[in-house]
């Protein structure tokens, strides 16, 4: 006799494997590689029905897309040390947005890097980890002021897009900062 219990690990191994077997690459010129129904199943898998769990992701989701619109404007000012922080910190706020969805630990560098693997994992999306790694070396700007103004640049636009990647597959990209 299979319990609801077992039959819900069968059914959720057999979607795993189904996500699984997609390949989903994300690249600037179309960030709308994810299919539709890898999409729902990673919502659906990542679904938060506890509240407490509900409010940090969100309060992460908010402050990364703060940071990030904040940054870009500390760069287009001409601070490429604040700007490059906030970058770093906007790509790390959304990462603990879908550590906090998928109950996973998010308290160091290590952990948020765990998470994004653990993303492409999931969604197939090739690249999050590397996109998170140039957003890294932001951080490290901000304290060594070493990455010529090409770097810095490169760098931006990969911890941009890293945020945009994992809205898409946390399914945050509808929201914007303050909404419900």
């Amino acid at each position: 006799m299979t319990t609801g219990s077992s039959r819900w690990r069968q059914t959720r191994a057999a979607e795993v494997k189904a996500v699984q077997a997609q390949t989903l690459p994300v690249n600037r010129a179309n960030r709308n590689d994810v299919s539709p129904s890898c999409l729902q199943y990673l919502w659906y898998y990542i679904d938060v029905s506890d509240q407490q769990t509900q409010t940090e992701w969100r309060e992460h989701w908010d402050v990364a897309l703060r940071f990030r619109q904040r940054g870009i404007e500390e760069l287009r000012d001409g601070d490429d040390l604040v700007g490059s922080e906030l970058m770093w910190g906007a790509a790390a706020r959304a990462t603990k947005a879908a550590a906090s969805k998928l109950g996973m630990p998010h308290g160091s560098h290590r952990e948020l890097f765990r998470v994004a693997r653990r993303l492409a994992e999931l969604s197939g999306i090739t690249g999050l980890r590397e996109l998170l790694g140039k957003a890294s070396a932001l951080h490290e700007h901000f304290y060594e002021s070493h990455l010529p103004p090409h770097e810095i640049t490169t760098s931006v636009a990969s911890a941009s897009d890293f945020v945009e990647a994992v809205g898409t597959v946390i399914g945050a990209n509808g929201l914007t900062s303050g909404s419900p």
